[in-house]
């Protein structure tokens, strides 16, 4: 018995199409089928589109049950949602009510060209690429008001329809199933699944170089082609990279999964999570975007090695799409950075694990000490030293301090554990903590307090590091990466 109102998407299915001149644009159709499974009926729905303000959204067209209307603007901007940062809702007044356990068909049409600004999901180049980042272009349901008010997903199986120039190459998924061609265009249609996180479209004229060892596969996409030798030993590095994750974290899937390295869509620009600053170094990395297994990079990336490339925010593919809020917070937050310096200090060795402490202690010193300066008031400034702080410098060495406290091993162990636990359903530092005790059997949440409760680094562990000899720098519970 249904305990509040709500509706159910019984089947759905979503179709891309690129249309290319005169201007760049894309052409998306959703269909659903939704069931009223609610405990009443209902008299509008709402659903989000990518907000106006921040893309070119042309013609939306809704559909309901074959009586096509454009479909009336609530006005209202909603605030950022896990699948994206901000939508605009759209609303559909069903005339008479929706009764309880009645369908409806529903198609909802539109065009979006490229997005501008931070909140951006939508890319295109001259260069005749583009791609949509993982969720909040396609609509995303909101649950009707009311308590115990619901929207239940898909629990089948549902179709990513993508129809592109002949010469595109494709990637929205692992199963990629027929493809069609004719009218100088191909259609690739790939199967997505509930347990898949959002769906995220790739697509462009690239040159393609797939490396494969026993461990990983690497799949290369490069504006020009790249070269077979360079391919394979650049490849070789990210599997090696891969390899360390997946002992770190767990695998990334059941089955064994190509990673992408993708020459961007959309340099010198700053889109959804990807970041390639205006004027930047040749070779910056555009990292992210919210596609699981892709690594986004400049053209002139490929003269460079791999690890420079690949190591930024890399680890995020392992924690895991889309990221929980509770994980964008300190001191979890900074878990990418720690698991991207351990692999560091593990693939190239130039530098001790305890001089890379004491470089990061140095530069969170160094942060502090400016952040104190902003303080005219001397009064105000002692009591903001006094007061605890948590950054992300001091959040990666955290995890170091659990490393020392409880031991390399163990702190791994259980970062795998709570990861391959969690996995879709985020974690926060609860989960940590309880995965870390488990592990050790030890009294790890009142470590873990005085930790970050503490003002600055614990005198323990600066002791340990800052002015000692690097044979000194690891403890007896420690393995040096």
């Amino acid at each position: 018995m249904p305990l509040g109102p709500g509706y159910t998407i019984e089947k759905q299915t979503v179709d891309v199409h690129f249309v290319a001149h005169p201007q760049p644009h894309l052409e998306i159709r959703a269909t659903y089928r939704l069931v009223n499974t609610g405990n009443r009926p209902l008299s509008s729905i709402k659903f989000l589109l990518p907000s106006r303000k921040t893309h070119d959204l042309q013609n939306v067209v809704v559909e309901l049950d074959g009586h096509s209307s454009s479909a009336p603007v609530s006005g209202e901007l909603l605030d950022a949602a896990d699948s994206f940062p901000g939508g605009e809702s759209y609303g559909i007044d069903f005339g008479s009510p929706w009764p309880q356990k009645k369908k409806h068909d529903l198609t909802i049409s539109y065009e979006v060209a490229h997005g501008s600004g931070k909140s951006a999901i939508v890319a295109f180049t001259t260069e005749d690429a583009f791609f949509l980042a993982s969720g909040g272009w396609y609509p995303a349901w909101q649950s009707p008001g009311g308590t115990f008010a619901s929207v239940n997903g898909m629990s089948k199986k549902w179709e990513l329809t993508v129809r592109v120039p002949q010469d595109y190459l494709v990637h929205a998924g692992e199963r990629e199933g027929r493809i069609g061609r004719g009218d100088g265009e191909s259609v690739h249609v790939f199967e997505q699944r509930p347990s898949d996180l959002s769906a995220f479209v790739i697509a462009g004229r690239y040159h393609e170089q797939k490396i494969k060892d026993a461990a990983q596969t690497v799949v290369f996409w490069s504006r020009n082609p790249y070269p077979r030798e360079a391919a394979e030993r650049e490849g070789t590095k990210i599997s090696h990279l891969a390899t360390f994750y997946d002992s770190l974290f767990g695998p990334r899937a059941k089955d064994s999964q190509p990673l992408w390295m993708v020459e961007c869509a959309c340099s010198n620009r700053i889109v959804g999570a990807m970041n390639v600053p205006e004027g930047g170094a040749p070779g910056a990395v555009s990292q992210g975007a919210g596609l699981p297994g892709v690594v986004f990079l400049e053209s002139m990336v490929f003269d460079m090695d791999s690890r420079d490339w690949a190591l930024p925010g890399f680890p995020d593919t392992w924690l895991g799409f889309p990221r929980s809020s509770a994980l964008t917070k300190l001191p979890l937050g900074a878990l990418s950075l720690y698991a991207e310096l351990s692999a560091r200090l593990m693939e190239e060795r130039k530098q001790t694990r305890g001089d890379a402490i004491a470089d990061k202690l140095a530069e969170y010193d160094r942060s502090r000490a400016s952040e104190l300066e902003q303080y005219k008031d001397e009064k105000e400034r002692s009591n903001a030293a006094k007061a605890p702080d948590q950054g992300p410098l001091k959040s990666l060495l955290f995890f170091f301090s659990l490393e020392d406290k409880f031991g390399r091993d163990h702190l791994h162990a259980a970062l795998k554990h709570m990861v391959q636990a969690r996995k879709g359903r985020g974690y926060d530092l609860n989960d940590l903590i309880a995965s870390l005790e488990e592990e050790t059997h030890q009294n790890v949440a009142e470590y873990v307090r005085l930790w970050l409760k503490h003002p600055g680094i614990p005198d323990e562990f600066r002791a340990r590091y800052v002015n000692q000899p690097a044979t000194a720098s690891t403890s007896s519970k420690e393995t040096t990466p």
